[in-house]
């Protein structure tokens, strides 16, 4: 169970994908501005062949659960793993990874 402050998807523009089918999700990521996903098959859809994929950032315990190799947007595709950091490190380094996505 996700733990997500209560008004993250009360903001506008902000939305969560979890009642969507895959196709679904495919082609609502043509109109995303940037993905947030978490070890999630969604930015596997949404790399499918001839769709564009949006800026993504994607967060997941270990590198063996990413799905950052079938994606067809590398240079955008930001990948933080929780492999072998202590403490905030892998926190630190999704906040880092967030901003030069926003930021580019």
């Amino acid at each position: 169970n996700e733990n997500f402050p209560a008004y993250i998807f009360e903001t506008p523009n902000i939305y969560s994908l979890k009642d969507y089918s895959v196709r679904e999700c495919a082609l609502i990521a043509q109109e995303m501005d940037l993905m947030i996903s978490v070890s999630s098959g969604l930015t596997v859809a949404a790399s499918a062949q001839g769709l564009s994929q949006p800026p993504t950032i994607q967060y997941t315990g270990s590198w063996v659960c990413s799905t950052q190799t079938l994606s067809t947007n590398k240079e955008n595709f930001k990948l933080v793993t929780a492999d072998d950091k202590k403490g905030n490190a892998a926190r630190e380094e999704y906040f880092l990874k967030l901003n030069q996505l926003l930021n580019r």
